[in-house]
């Protein structure tokens, strides 16, 4: 994933930079080009990557719930509800439900958007606090790094770009070096959260999760006919 990431990197970046250098009109093939690399575009080679990328940390974070021995009730719970949320995220990184809102509402998901989501995830993350207490510390530590790179890119860098933008615009380098940043964290923090799942995962599955498993384990080993002996003696 990591070589992906800078794949896509590297090709935003050399195609927005060939849009910089051609000028190229809007709609035209060049310009058309430009959109299926760049970062800051929609329904493109990055979005499909990320929709993916999401997509895929939801599924493991359903596995987590459902393999995982001696977890909690509540704790499971936690699992499947970030999972959900992950399915949504996936799905509106392709069909922009945010932005379908913003178009068919006076609702806008810049400053007020931030308003709500902000609040949002803090509550989620008290509520998810007890179960990452209850972690390993491998593991705690990697979705925290995870949480950092996305929550910096996806609200840090993005408020920052946003506010720029509206000052002078999106056509400009700054603009340009801020957009791709957002993404690239973005990108980063799912890939560290996907890594840690499937650590995890591979874990769980390499340790037996209770006596039970230790009988079935034994049960699968077929047990050896006991010797009983002569049962006569010739005459």
């Amino acid at each position: 994933m990591a070589v992906l990431i800078g794949v896509l990197a590297s090709a935003s970046t050399a195609a927005v930079g060939a849009l910089a250098l051609f000028h190229w009109p809007e709609g035209s093939l060049g310009y058309e080009s430009v959109k299926i690399f760049w970062l800051d575009a929609e329904k493109n080679l990055p979005t499909l990557y990320q929709s993916l990328a999401l997509g895929l940390a939801a599924a493991l974070m359903f596995a987590v719930a459902r393999v995982s021995p001696r977890l909690l009730p509540i704790d499971r719970t936690r699992w499947n509800v970030l999972a959900v949320i992950f399915v949504f995220m996936a799905l509106d990184e392709n069909l922009r439900f945010h932005e379908t809102i913003a178009d068919t509402s006076s609702f806008s998901f810049g400053a007020a958007g931030l308003a709500i989501y902000v609040p949002v995830v803090a509550l989620l993350a008290l509520w998810w606090l007890p179960l990452l207490r209850r972690l390993g510390v491998r593991l705690r530590r990697l979705l925290l790094a995870a949480a950092v790179l996305y929550v910096g890119g996806a609200g840090g860098i993005e408020s920052a770009s946003q506010l720029y933008a509206g000052i002078a615009g999106k056509a400009t380098p700054l603009y340009v070096v801020l957009a791709t940043l957002e993404e690239t964290l973005e990108m980063a923090g799912i890939a560290v959260l996907v890594y840690s799942l499937l650590d995890h995962l591979g874990k769980v599955q390499s340790t037996p999760s209770s006596p039970r498993a230790a009988d079935c384990a034994r049960l699968a080993v077929p047990e050896l006919p006991r010797d009983r002996g002569r049962t006569g003696q010739t005459s």
